[in-house]
Parts: C-alpha cells; structure tokens; sequence
C-alpha cells in the first residue's frame, strides 16, 4: 500500500469512527428527553387526577411565599388587596393561588359568593399555613441573629394582669424567650404618671379625662356590679361592699351611684391586694364593682336590676413612653392589642403613634 491510499484508509477510519460516536450521542439525548418528557407526563396526569395522589411517590413541597399570599388572602378577603400589600399585580396573587389549589390538589376556596370561603381541605392549609409561615420567620430570624433580647417593663391593674397576662405572657416567651419581662400592678393614676414619668415600656391604664401623650390606643368597658354565684347580697341594705384602696376607678363610680340612687351601704372589707378582695367575695362579704372583660370565672356579673344603680362605663388606654417604643415595647403592645380587641370595643387609636 502507497501512502497516498494509507491516508486515505486513515481517514475513512476516523470518519467512521466520528460517526458512530454521534450516533452514540443522538440516542443517549433522544433516551434522556423520552426520560423528561415521561416524567413531565406523570406529574401532568397526577394534577388533573388529585383523588390517585396517595398512591404516588411524588413528593410535594409548598413554597412559604405562597402560604403567605394565602393568609394575607383570607386576612384581606379581596384580590386587590392582597395584592398591594404583597406588591404584586392582582393576576399574579390568582396565579399563586392556582398554583397552590395544584399542589394541594383538591379546591381550598368554595365558589359560593364574593367572600373567601375556606373547603375542608382550606380550613386544614390555613391552620398548618399560620405555622409555617411563623416557623419560617422564626428560622430566619435566628440565622440573621435577630433574635430580641433585653428586657421590658409592664404596669398594669391588677385585675387586668390576673386575667389577661397568663395567656399573652405565655406566648410571647414561648416566642421571644430571651426577653426579660418585669411586671407591676397598681392604682391606674399612679402608672401613668410612672409611664410619663419613664419607668415604665409599656402601661395599660384605666383613662379619665383628655387622652395623655403617651396613649397608644384606647377601648371601652362597662362597669358592672359582681358577687358569688350562691349569694343575693345585693338586695341587702345597707349594701355590704367589698372595695379596693381610695383612688380605684371601680371604688368612685361605685359611690357616686349610690349616693345618686339613695342606696345606704357600707364597707365591709377593703385591700389593694385584689386576691384578699376575691376571697372576701367568695366569702360571701359582700359586693363589688370592675369591667366586665375582668370578671374571674368564680364570680358572676349581677343581673341589672332594680335593686342596684347602673355604673358609668370605663375607658382603658395602652400607653408607651414619649422616649419611643424599642422593637420589644412593640412586640409585646401588639400582643396586648390584640387581646384587648377580643375583649372589648376599641374607641379609637392615637395619631401620634
């Protein structure tokens, strides 16, 4: 063989070769889409059939920005909305929430009205949407170190403190438990005074006259007049009366009834401490007046009768330093807030804050 024929069986030999390794290529691309577009088919198929979806393998995961339209959704009740506040069109949020129902796989709003109604299947993505989105917050938080710390001071009277505190003092450490909380009961005059005066974060106070600097918000409560279940003291006369100290709001209104009525009473037992209050109730000694989001569950409004004048209703205002509020003053307002607003109407909140 010459050398110009040995070139030419060379070439031809690699040409070969070339072509078998394409061929190669070609089939392994075609095998790998096939693969894909399969795969697209099944998760295809498993959305229009949501009812075959426990017999999948396929794993589900919700992404939180869409629990979180959901929940502003429901909040809101309207597209629009939702869609300011999330700073999105309105399409886009009807989007996120196609695409939400796909993953859950079965409807979560009910198509009966304008209102957001929830399906069975709603009821259950929003109580576990809540979670994981606060979950979510929380994780975040800690990775960027912004878990609050420090601690924050809190006057109140004590009737409010044995009724409200507990529970919203249980969650806002569960939540925050690296916030240190001092919390100190007395007559409504002396905390605003203290909270103007700086010694306080935070006061929810009992509120006479002009709203102070310092008044974050307000509500309004009636005055009713309270005793044990078992007893009738109220028809008594004198009227047996069960006080806290000089200076309490629940001790003037209660006079100044009585003294409009005509109704003879007298004082039977009188402390600042509001647990030797309650157990001299208990006891049957006699009668009492506070707002009616403050009744304990062992005493019992007294029906409006004729036997007992009507008390004049009470304002109670949230109050925070004119220093300013720090984050933590803030959390725990907003904890306040919305338990006052579960308990009573609110008249109005502050412009300055």
């Amino acid at each position: 063989m010459n050398e110009v024929d040995r070139t030419h069986s060379i070439i031809g030999y690699v040409n070969r070769s070339v072509v078998v390794e394409l061929r190669k290529n070609m089939l392994s691309l075609i095998a790998t889409r096939t693969d894909w577009m399969e795969s697209q088919a099944h998760q295809v198929s498993w959305f229009k059939k949501p009812e075959n979806h426990s017999k999948m393998t396929i794993h589900r995961t919700i992404p939180i920005d869409l629990l979180n339209t959901f929940l502003l959704l429901l909040e809101n009740q309207n597209f629009s909305k939702t869609a300011d506040v999330i700073g999105r069109s309105q399409s886009a949020v009807s989007l996120q929430m196609k695409r939400l129902q796909g993953i859950v796989g079965s409807p979560i709003f009910t198509s009966s009205g304008k209102s957001m109604k929830l399906t069975q299947q709603g009821e259950i993505l929003a109580d576990y949407a809540s979670k994981l989105v606060k979950l979510n917050s929380e994780c975040i938080d800690r990775l960027d170190g912004n878990i609050l710390t420090g601690k924050i001071k809190i006057g109140l009277p004590s009737d409010f403190a044995a009724i409200f505190l507990p529970g919203i003092l249980g969650q806002f450490t569960l939540e925050h438990p690296k916030i240190e909380i001092d919390v100190k009961c007395d007559l409504s005059t002396e905390l605003k005074h203290k909270v103007d005066d700086r010694d306080y974060d935070l006061v929810l106070a009992f509120n006479d006259g002009p709203p102070s600097q310092s008044l974050v918000k307000l509500w309004r409560d009636s005055v009713c007049w309270v005793g044990v279940k078992n007893f009738k003291l109220y028809k008594k006369r004198p009227l047996p009366l069960v006080l806290f100290t000089e200076g309490c709001q629940y001790r003037s209104r209660m006079m100044t009834a009585l003294r409009r009525e005509n109704i003879p009473a007298h004082v039977v037992y009188s402390s600042s401490d509001i647990a030797a209050n309650y157990a001299a109730m208990q006891a049957g000694l006699g009668i009492t007046a506070m707002a009616k989001s403050a009744i304990p569950p062992y005493l019992r409004e007294i029906p409006k009768t004729a036997y007992l004048p009507t008390l004049e209703t009470i304002d109670v205002g949230l109050h925070w330093s004119d220093r300013g509020a720090t984050v933590i003053t803030k959390k725990l307002a907003t904890y306040l807030m919305n338990a006052m607003d579960g308990k009573m109407p609110k008249v109005s909140d502050s412009p300055q804050h």
